[in-house]
């Protein structure tokens, strides 16, 4: 979005996009209640998920934060709804998670949970979960790295860095880790010395 021949796709096209997750999301709740009790858990689950605040957006029509408004908060828990409902197919639900992480970053952090939950259940299925995060999530990767141009003399890596990681962690005004609300916002001596670059100026 960047780059001044980037076409912003009409905004339509991302409503639907949201609604389209915000019902896999509804659906596969329903389906998760429907197997661990019956049909009214299922409804009891997507009802609440729907009617959350969180869910529905908070502010006023002039600042948003979070909920419908914001795509990136609507796919990712989607996707992770689809890998808790597809537990039971083990490769599918690693595939989930890592088309949750595909859509925005932070899901990737989860994948342990899933393995070591089935590990401890069933190693074969542990495997063939692991065996859909990384095919899934190599393809996702690819996909990122085939597709991103350079910009600014930045080569896609940098760039998917720059997008994910520095986003979430960066103290300028465009990013969050300076935020009152982040985890760094409220610890800023353990910021101080976790966010000291390594290596270069980069985070």
């Amino acid at each position: 979005p960047h780059d001044p021949s980037y076409k912003w796709p009409p905004i339509l096209a991302s409503q639907l996009a949201c609604l389209a997750f915000q019902l896999v999301a509804l659906w596969a709740l329903y389906g998760i209640g429907r197997r661990t009790g019956d049909a009214s858990l299922g409804l009891s689950l997507a009802i609440l998920y729907a009617g959350s605040a969180y869910v529905l957006g908070l502010g006023s029509d002039q600042y948003l934060a979070g909920g419908l408004v914001f795509i990136s908060h609507i796919a990712p828990t989607a996707m992770l709804l689809l890998a808790v409902y597809f537990l039971h197919r083990p490769f599918l639900s690693g595939a989930c998670v890592a088309g949750a992480a595909g859509v925005l970053f932070f899901p990737v952090f989860f994948y342990p949970l899933f393995f070591g939950w089935q590990f401890w259940r069933d190693r074969a299925a542990a495997l063939r979960s692991l065996a859909g995060f990384i095919i899934v999530g190599g393809l996702i990767g690819l996909m990122v790295i085939w597709f991103t141009g350079t910009l600014d003399g930045k080569g896609p890596v940098q760039l998917l860095l720059e997008s994910t990681l520095e986003h979430q962690e960066g103290f300028s005004s465009d990013q969050y880790g300076g935020s009152p609300f982040s985890f760094w916002g409220n610890f800023p001596a353990l910021a101080a010395f976790w966010q000291a670059p390594l290596i270069g100026s980069s985070g």
